[in-house]
């Protein structure tokens, strides 16, 4: 899917709003920083978070624009613990029935698993 043409114009603009404040010549015309300006505008409209390890970048393009963007690796920590307290909600509350039942917790561990 190719981006829309509003896309292409709020790129063209973040470009242009960039080249009059500050110099950034060599950096403008690098395909790289190109394809950050769409993904940028294409985040802005959608109202989407970027991810990346190219922090550097959208903080530069965020100086023009209005985005949200965040370390990648930062978003997948988070993700990773709130999963892990997700898992280990479900593994209490089952816990607590099985206790509840008299089920062996043993059994109520490997039916976790299986449903994770």
């Amino acid at each position: 899917m190719w981006p829309a043409r509003q896309t292409w114009e709020m790129a063209a603009t973040v470009d242009r709003r960039l080249r009059k404040r500050m110099n950034l010549e060599s950096k403008l015309e690098t395909r790289s920083f190109a394809n950050d300006m769409l993904i940028a505008a294409s985040a802005r409209e959608l109202g989407a978070i970027i991810l990346t390890e190219n922090t550097a970048d959208f903080s530069i393009i965020a100086s023009v624009l209005d985005i949200r963007f965040m370390q990648a690796h930062r978003f997948l920590l988070k993700w990773w613990h709130s999963k892990q307290r997700t898992i280990r909600d479900k593994y209490l509350f089952k816990h607590e029935r099985a206790s509840e039942q008299n089920i062996s917790a043993s059994a109520t561990s490997s039916a976790f698993i299986e449903t994770v």
